[in-house]
């Protein structure tokens, strides 16, 4: 196929990539909710997608490109990884394929998502697991909404002081010093295993984990690059 599109339905938001080829020519966030609705960037297009890609990490979201007759939903069975297991996010292991096949295998592939995915592959593209943790957002927003005085804060891009004065620069101070000593105690057990293996940071938070010193390579369109190779 030459010029198509692919659309990624998430936790928490819907993105949309334009393709040509495997090159990547836009991208977008949202899609209406209305099937009889085209989005309103398609109005420019000097084409008809050749085909539409979804893959969604739950139960899918109508968008208007279900009913084309040149959709397809991905599946784990597309991924052309081996080892992966049933029920495991589609996200994951597109991202974690992307991530390989752009900075080689094996990679650990770290995407800062709604949560916080952490995928090993190795060398001979075979799953070798991987974790799960509540990302940047939800951990703010939990100690927002879950206690009765805690106030929503936003995350600096530096790493602060470790140890605050008040209670807005505690609570940045614990969400980001344990992220970060954590995933990069995670990195170092990899590369014990498999020095020189590559890192991958990738999502919408993977910029930000490596501003706070989270080593790795950080690209951004993981999740795509993995979506063109199906």
């Amino acid at each position: 196929m030459s010029k198509w599109m692919a659309i990624a339905i998430g936790n928490s938001r819907i993105r949309v990539a334009a393709f040509d080829g495997r090159n990547i020519l836009n991208q977008w966030q949202g899609l209406p909710t209305e099937l009889e609705q085209r989005p309103p960037w398609t109005d420019n297009w000097q084409w008809e997608p050749q085909q539409v890609v979804i893959a969604s990490v739950g139960p899918q979201g109508v968008t208007p490109w279900h009913s084309a007759p040149n959709f397809k939903v991905v599946t784990l069975g597309d991924v052309p990884l081996t080892g992966l297991y049933p029920g495991m996010g589609i996200d994951r292991a597109l991202v974690a394929l992307g991530a390989g096949v752009t900075l080689g295998f094996p990679v650990l592939a770290i995407d800062g998502g709604t949560a916080i995915s952490i995928t090993a592959v190795g060398g001979d593209r075979r799953l070798l697991g991987g974790m799960i943790l509540p990302g940047l957002g939800l951990q703010v927003q939990s100690l927002h909404q879950g206690t009765a005085a805690l106030p929503r804060v936003t995350l600096p891009a530096a790493v602060p002081h470790l140890w605050a004065q008040d209670t807005q620069g505690a609570i940045q101070s614990g969400i980001i010093h344990t992220i970060r000593a954590g995933i990069i105690h995670i990195i170092e057990k990899w590369q014990s295993q498999l020095p020189g293996a590559t890192v991958c940071l990738t999502g919408g938070d993977g910029a930000m984990l490596s501003r706070w010193g989270v080593p790795g390579i950080v690209e951004p369109d993981a999740l795509w690059l993995g979506i063109a190779e199906i």
